[in-house]
C-alpha cells in the first residue's frame, strides 16, 4: 500500500471514529441522563435524515400538535399546521446536522440545547448554510415517543 493511501486509510479511520464519539453521551453523565441522551440523539438522526432526503413535512411530524417554534426573526410559529407549513415552505433543502451539547430534565418532559447547521440551496445556486444555537422542550406523548413541544433558536 501506498504511502498516499495508508494516509487517507488513516484519515477515514478517525473520521468514523470520531463521528462514532459524537454519537456516545459524554462519560460523566448518570445512567438516566445518559439514556435521555442517547435517545434525544436518535430523535435528532431520525429528523437530519428526513430533512436530507427532503422530507420536510417528516420533520415537522417531530413537533407535538401545539408546539411552538420560536426563531430569530421574532415571529412564534404556534401550533400543527403553522409548524407543518414553516418546514415545507423552506425552499431547496440540502442538509442538516445538529449537535446535542447538553440535556436535563426528566423522561417526561426534557430539554436539549445544540447547535444546528443547516444547509439549503440559494436563489442563486450556491449552499446557504445557517448556523445557531438552540434550546428545545422534549415532551413525551402518550404513545412514547419524544416530541418537540418548543423549539427555540
Amino acid at each position: 500500500m501506498s504511502h498516499r493511501i495508508r494516509i487517507i486509510a488513516v484519515f477515514c479511520a478517525l473520521s468514523a471514529v470520531r463521528a462514532l464519539a459524537a454519537q456516545r453521551p459524554p462519560a460523566d453523565l448518570s445512567p438516566p441522563r445518559s439514556a435521555l441522551w442517547t435517545e434525544i440523539r436518535a430523535v435528532n438522526d431520525s429528523m437530519e435524515a428526513a430533512f436530507n432526503r427532503g422530507d420536510l413535512i417528516g420533520v415537522a411530524r417531530f413537533y407535538a400538535d401545539d408546539a411552538k417554534l420560536a426563531g430569530g426573526g421574532g415571529s412564534v410559529v404556534d401550533g400543527r399546521a403553522a409548524i407543518d407549513r414553516y418546514w415545507t415552505n423552506m425552499a431547496k433543502p440540502k442538509q442538516w446536522k445538529l449537535e446535542v451539547i447538553a440535556v436535563g430534565g426528566s423522561s417526561a418532559l426534557a430539554y436539549e440545547s445544540g447547535r444546528s447547521r443547516l444547509t439549503r440551496i440559494a436563489a442563486n445556486g450556491q449552499d446557504h448554510t445557517s448556523v445557531v444555537d438552540f434550546v428545545v422542550i422534549w415532551r413525551r406523548q402518550p404513545n412514547g415517543a419524544l416530541r418537540i413541544a418548543m423549539d427555540l433558536y
